[in-house]
């Protein structure tokens, strides 16, 4: 077909010219075969439609999913890094990111999959916090343990050997009145009151507490095991022990502003609870230590399976200071 203005060749199926824009005119029988009326308006069946001079429709440009792309990059990254702090950031990113794409439709699909991603990075993290708020140590449950049984093996060889030392013979010609004036004399002490002896008691063992220097016992150990030490530290956290495990806690030291964040010690609780001097010790209090060193715990952590060897006492007397 042929059109007549332009004179350019074109398919039978053209309704306009798509060089001159002119209207074609064909023949009227193989109009109703080839295409439907409107009106005075014939569309094609098959090919271009063109309005005016323009032979095709111009494609919109599509919008770009970065919204959505960016939660999703987010989100990915919040679950890989959920296991350290900063893990935290890209999650909640994500989070917010994808509720900002879903509400422009920008992206979608992948603001839904960012925001998943967070929201798990996000309770994984919260997970691994308090996992790590809540470790326990076996290696200082193990060592506890064995200076349990070693300090009850000594008290044992103690007693016997106290059981074995010869008794004083009395002379047979020592006259009555002397033997029992010598018994006498040895009853006193049992006359005192045991509430009076406590109190000396607890306070040789105060008295007997130098002051303790984190770094002189962190580098040379060995020379301070079996001293005693006083210290003023605030309660990090509280484990209450188990069967097989003594009751031990988290503190900190006075980094000398006030504030009781600097040098961290394991204090196990060893005082009487039968004691009238016994103080039941909570998280976040600020007490003083008297205690004994018996060398340092050798502790794991639970989250990256690191080990280390930390400075504890071993708690006799408490002073509550201050609760917060």
């Amino acid at each position: 077909m042929i059109c007549q203005k332009c004179g350019k060749e074109l398919d039978d199926e053209f309704q306009v010219c798509p060089y001159c824009g002119s209207p074609i005119q064909k023949d009227v029988n193989n109009q109703q075969n080839t295409s439907y009326n409107y009106g005075n308006q014939q569309m094609p069946q098959s090919g271009s439609y063109s309005y005016g001079n323009q032979a095709n429709y111009a494609q919109q440009p599509k919008k770009k999913n970065t919204i959505g792309i960016l939660s999703l990059i987010l989100g990915i990254a919040g679950m890989l890094l959920s296991c350290v702090i900063v893990g935290i950031v890209p999650a909640i990113a994500a989070v917010v990111l994808g509720i900002i794409g879903i509400s422009k439709n920008n992206g979608k699909g992948q603001s839904i999959a960012g925001i998943v991603c967070g929201v798990i990075g996000t309770i994984i993290f919260v997970i691994m916090m308090s996992v790590v708020g809540s470790t326990d140590t076996g290696s200082v449950a193990d060592t506890q343990l064995q200076t349990e049984i070693i300090a009850e093996s000594q008290k044992e060889s103690q007693s016997q050997s106290d059981d074995n030392k010869p008794t004083e013979t009395k002379d047979k010609d020592e006259p009555k009145e002397d033997t029992e004036q010598s018994e006498s004399v040895e009853q006193k002490p049992a006359d005192v009151p045991a509430e009076k002896t406590e109190k000396q008691i607890r306070k040789e063992f105060i008295d007997s507490c130098q002051k303790f220097d984190y770094k002189k016992i962190a580098r040379n150990p060995d020379d301070y095991i079996g001293q005693n030490f006083k210290v003023t530290v605030q309660i990090f956290s509280k484990s209450e022990g188990g069967l097989f495990t003594q009751s031990y806690m988290k503190a900190y030291t006075d980094d000398g502003s006030g504030t009781y964040f600097d040098k961290m010690i394991y204090v196990f609780d060893e005082q009487d609870e039968n004691s009238k001097y016994y103080v039941n010790v909570l998280e976040n209090d600020i007490i003083t230590v008297y205690g004994t060193f018996e060398g340092m715990e050798e502790t794991k952590n639970m989250l990256n399976g690191e080990k280390s060897k930390d400075v504890a006492l071993h708690m006799k007397y408490a002073k509550l200071v201050s609760e917060e």
